[in-house]
């Protein structure tokens, strides 16, 4: 970012060099018409000095020298305004650069502090969502262990109900060989039988009741089944973002921390 704001101060710099340039190219065409001048001067005393007497042209010497140191003055004095004019302008120059080198600096220095300011705070909101999910993923732990105890509980249930069809068929039978006994009983054993043929009825709706009790136990396992391996899954998707979020807050970090150095 450093570098291309500089281009500006450096273009600048250039178009200033450029005009220096200019300046020395216009100052060497001056001086060499002025030499040009003096020269055709020469020419002039070398022609007229085998045409005209000696002392007409002694003065038309004195005017020419004349001429000659009014033009030298002219030309030193050209010069050393130009010279001056491209030490002022090389000076001008040079502060200009600075300062815009400066409003430079200090525009980046504030940019580099607004990001900065950007990063703590985005480094605090990853570091509080991490505090979040890292509690969502012991919730979700918790949740996993009480599904385990739901599991276990089932497979309970379905054991003491496997004892409960048993001693339900028990019943059937005992009550199946107490009608035959009634009926071999005759008239005595009419009372009986009729005790008999209740408990049996009762034991086939119980037999019923266990086998429905079974079958739901079956479902129970099932969602059961599926929602803790749902659990399980969200859980350790959870747990990897949760590192994943933990690595780019320790990126942050050590970029605020180079930052710092640097400042």
């Amino acid at each position: 970012m450093m570098d291309g704001q500089l281009i500006a101060p450096i273009c600048f710099m250039a178009g200033i060099a450029l005009g220096a340039f200019a300046l020395t190219l216009r100052l060497a065409s001056e001086r060499k018409a002025n030499q040009y001048k003096l020269r055709e001067r020469d020419k002039i005393i070398a022609e007229m000095s085998g045409r005209i007497p000696v002392d007409e042209a002694q003065a038309h010497l004195s005017t020419l020298k004349l001429e000659m140191d009014g033009l030298r003055e002219e030309l030193a004095c050209q010069s050393a305004m130009h010279e001056q004019a491209l030490a002022d302008l090389i000076k001008q120059a040079s502060l200009d650069r600075d300062e815009m080198i400066s409003k430079s600096c200090l525009a980046n220095d504030a940019r580099i502090s607004r990001l900065r300011n950007l990063l703590v705070a985005d480094h605090a909101t990853l570091e509080r969502d991490a505090g979040v999910l890292l509690g969502l993923v012991k919730t979700v732990e918790r949740w996993h262990d009480e599904l385990q105890a739901i599991l276990a509980n089932n497979s309970d249930l379905k054991k003491q109900n496997e004892s409960f069809s048993r001693i339900i068929k028990n019943v059937v039978m005992l009550a199946l060989n107490a009608s035959i006994e009634a009926a071999r009983a005759g008239e005595h054993g009419r009372g009986f039988a009729v005790v008999a043929d209740g408990v049996r009825d009762l034991a086939v709706s119980s037999e019923m009741l266990a086998q429905n009790f079974q079958n739901n136990l079956f479902k129970n396992d099932l969602v059961t089944t599926t929602t803790f391996q749902d659990m399980q899954a969200s859980g350790n998707m959870i747990r990897t973002l949760v590192f994943g979020m933990k690595a780019t807050i320790d990126k942050i970090q050590s970029v605020i921390a180079s930052e710092d150095l640097a400042a």
